[in-house]
């Protein structure tokens, strides 16, 4: 890891409130997910057989592969879903009630 960096593994469901910084840049792993935040409140569910599901609250993250390095990351906003497949294909959709009910137990 560079100097500056803050990187995190995910598994499970993870809720994360991040202060932006872009000389210190957070980054996300979650299984084939590299998530990097554009200063935000997310969640990352990694447990779902159809890949890395996410949800932002606020602000904005970028979404790619770890093994698409040459691709453009999608970028989501406050409101939207993101799911990673497992084939490496990025997807948004609008999240619903459900989305964060877990975190309210």
């Amino acid at each position: 890891m560079a100097a500056g960096q803050r990187i995190v593994e995910a598994r499970g469901d993870v809720y994360f409130d991040v202060v932006h910084d872009s000389l210190a840049p957070f980054t996300t792993r979650a299984l084939t997910a590299i998530i990097t935040d554009i200063g935000t409140r997310f969640t990352v569910h990694t447990e779902s057989v159809s890949g890395v599901a996410m949800t932002i609250r606020e602000g904005a993250v970028s979404l790619k592969s770890v093994n698409s390095m040459d691709k453009k990351a999608l970028v989501l906003r406050v409101g939207d879903d993101g799911l990673l497949e497992p084939n490496g294909r990025a997807t948004t959709r609008r999240p619903t009630a459900q989305d964060f009910a877990w975190m309210r137990r």
